[in-house]
């Protein structure tokens, strides 16, 4: 789903797991990814709401008119419901409308105003804001600031086996293509993830020795085989 992501929408996305934890909730809705899109600050999505007059700290606080707080925290993966799936589903089309070969921030903020009785968008509405201001603004932010590099193109996610001892999802080069093998590589390096790699028979060593037994560009079988 997020191949096509711009790096700072696949920050947005990882700002609203952050925001649906400190609400204490076991997924990621709507709520979360507006307040992702804000707390991401530079894309042209926050811009947008900034100029609109929506703040992190005023939506966090009308979001919390609509959801509680959860009762215990939440470790590990968190899903998406499944509107906000749909959200991110409908970015991908928001773009292709636009001819966009990339979805960035504003996508995902134009997806949040078409799907009703969400959360985000009630939101939104205590703001006086509806779908239509929000394009209009979105559409004059992007004319305004046409070469925004914030929104350069990515290269689709590929399959490659991982080179160098330092290999990891932020490249050197500033491009934001990312391989399976580095993010494997990254993963078993976090300090949360340490305690349990010996009960998944993992480590980086024995990532690294998987992934020289595979040939570039060869994606490993999914267990479905699909």
């Amino acid at each position: 789903m997020f191949e096509w992501f711009t790096q700072s929408a696949r920050q947005v996305v990882v700002f609203a797991q952050e925001e649906a934890r400190t609400l204490r909730h076991s997924h990621i809705g709507s709520e979360a990814l507006l307040l992702g899109l804000l707390r991401e600050q530079h894309g042209v999505a926050a811009n947008a709401l900034a100029f609109l007059g929506v703040s992190l700290e005023q939506a966090r606080l009308a979001v919390t008119r609509y959801v509680a707080s959860g009762d215990e925290g939440i470790e590990g993966f968190m899903p998406f419901t499944p509107r906000a799936k749909q959200i991110l589903h409908q970015a991908s089309d928001e773009a292709a409308a636009l001819n966009n070969k990339y979805v960035g921030t504003e996508h995902i903020l134009l997806a949040l105003t078409t799907i009703d009785e969400s959360v985000a968008k009630n939101v939104l509405r205590d703001f006086d804001l509806d779908a239509t201001t929000i394009r209009d603004r979105v559409i004059q932010q992007v004319a305004d600031f046409p070469s925004d590099p914030r929104r350069r193109e990515p290269s689709p996610t590929r399959w490659r086996r991982s080179r160098g001892a330092e290999a990891g999802p932020a490249l050197e080069d500033g491009r934001i293509e990312t391989t399976i093998g580095d993010l494997l590589i990254t993963l078993s390096r976090a300090d949360r993830l340490r305690p349990v790699l010996p009960e998944l028979a993992a480590g980086e060593a024995r990532i690294r020795a998987a992934l020289e037994r595979l040939g570039p560009d060869e994606p490993p079988e999914s267990a479905n085989g699909a």
